[in-house]
């Protein structure tokens, strides 16, 4: 009995070490393809997902603007579990564009989305977390009538409104809020193109400085609820920038009519 009580164990203990040696070897898979490793059992579900779309191929990413806010926002979700941020990012020379998750202050690279703001969306959506809120940051330049660099990245508004609706339809989601961190990005263009793509809708009507929203604050304090987060965001701007002319608005798109491009 002694001798089949001690093969026993053996075999038990073969089997422990294979599953633990198995588990080990998904998880570092799951490193491995850029994937940050999900805490199911927290309540980071209650946060928010937030989805960057950024058009670096300007000024702003000639003077590294772009990464110096990917760095506030790296050190802002090690400060903020409560947060993801989904990162598609297109720099001047496109071949350092990609991807990213920034999560807990780590930066995974997750591929390439070919600067396509659709493609973006379904792909950052297809590997979010489950959580209760989403925004959808347009980063970059504009105008009253488009988003991008004019004669070469720019598409009008109407385009920029198809592609998330299109998006959000394809995997049945919607954003709570839009925030447009480029000049000008609150028009009569603008409110027509976007209508429809989220509850709010947050932007300026005039310049926006160059290093546009305080990231390192208002990411930290996202948390709660939509018309809460919208009316911190437009505080911390104007706040970080009380010395300067700007404004910001916060507009309920449930409430701006049935509008539309003719």
């Amino acid at each position: 009995m002694e001798g089949k009580d001690g093969v026993l164990r053996i075999v038990a203990l073969t089997v422990v070490f294979v599953l633990l040696f198995n588990v080990g070897k998904l998880f570092a898979k799951e490193q491995a393809t850029g994937l940050p490793i999900r805490n199911n059992e927290s309540n980071e579900w209650l946060g928010w997902n937030v989805y960057m779309y950024m058009d670096a191929r300007n000024i702003l990413g000639k003077n590294n603007i772009d990464r110096k806010t990917i760095e506030q926002i790296k050190v802002a979700t090690k400060a903020n579990k409560g947060i993801t941020v989904y990162i598609d990012e297109r720099r001047l020379d496109n071949v350092s564009s990609g991807c990213f998750i920034v999560k807990g202050g780590e930066l995974f690279n997750i591929g390439k989305c070919d600067g396509d703001l659709h493609k973006f969306l379904l792909k950052a959506f297809s590997v979010a977390e489950r959580k209760k809120h989403n925004i959808l940051i347009l980063w970059g330049t504009a105008d009253t009538d488009y988003f991008g660099v004019k004669g070469k990245t720019a598409v009008s508004w109407k385009t920029i409104g198809d592609k998330i609706r299109r998006a959000e339809t394809e995997s049945r989601r919607r954003m709570d809020i839009l925030m447009v961190d480029a000049c000008r990005g609150y028009s009569v263009m603008s409110l027509m193109g976007l209508n429809g793509v989220a509850n709010t809708l947050i932007a300026s009507s005039i310049k926006v400085p160059t290093m546009g929203f305080p990231y390192g604050k208002i990411l930290i304090d996202m948390t709660g609820e939509p018309l809460n987060v919208a009316k911190m965001i437009a505080n911390s701007y104007i706040e970080r920038y009380s010395n300067r002319d700007v404004n910001v608005a916060v507009v309920d798109m449930n409430r701006i009519g049935d509008i539309a491009l003719k």
